[in-house]
């Protein structure tokens, strides 16, 4: 029986770029990914053509993909970092129960590893490609006074927002999404 190859995922048809991998429901990771559009590859500089956001079902959950130019990468980590946020190199990982006829990318002690989507190409892993997390020093572990619902509607708040012309900054943004005023991690923080 002839095996199957797994197809290339969409986005990596974006030479140069890096992926970054966020779930859906991930707290504070769509804060971030309109911030990285506005602040960098805001329509309004004629550059939006550089960010790809696409979305992958794995696993049974919905997951976001957002495709940037590599350049971008430290100004990113230093923005997630702001935002209560990191980068972590590589991609999400299941260990997990192997179902019939399924078959996972690596195997561990009788359990299958699978791998997201594009983060194992030819048997390494993908440099280009990270996850957004929480950092430990979020506000969603530490001073977070809002319900994820409440979280998650604000971080819809503030990409509406962007569209409509606000200036935020990563201060303001985490004030409006947490509730938590005067949250720096970086003093010496710009956008440029």
């Amino acid at each position: 029986m002839e095996e199957k190859m797994k197809p290339e995922p969409e986005f990596l048809k974006f030479e140069n770029n890096i992926h970054l991998v966020s779930m859906t429901t991930r707290p504070g990771s769509y804060a971030l990914i309109s911030a990285i559009e506005w602040f960098w590859f805001s329509p309004r500089k004629n550059l939006n053509h550089l960010f790809n956001l696409t979305i992958v079902r794995w696993e049974g959950l919905d997951w976001l993909v957002v495709s940037i130019p590599k350049y971008k990468l430290q100004d990113v980590k230093r923005l997630a970092k702001q935002l209560g946020m990191r980068i972590a190199d590589g991609v999400p990982t299941m260990i997990r129960h192997i179902k019939p006829n399924e078959k996972p990318d690596k195997m561990y002690d009788g359990a299958g590893i699978f791998i997201f989507p594009g983060g194992n190409l030819n048997g390494s892993d993908n440099k280009n490609m990270f996850t957004i997390e929480n950092d430990s020093g979020s506000p969603i572990y530490t001073k977070g006074i809002k319900t994820h619902q409440d979280i998650r509607s604000a971080e819809n708040e503030v990409n509406d927002g962007f569209v409509n012309g606000i200036e935020w900054t990563p201060e303001k943004i985490v004030e409006y999404v947490y509730g938590v005023p005067n949250f720096v991690a970086d003093l010496n923080f710009t956008k440029e």
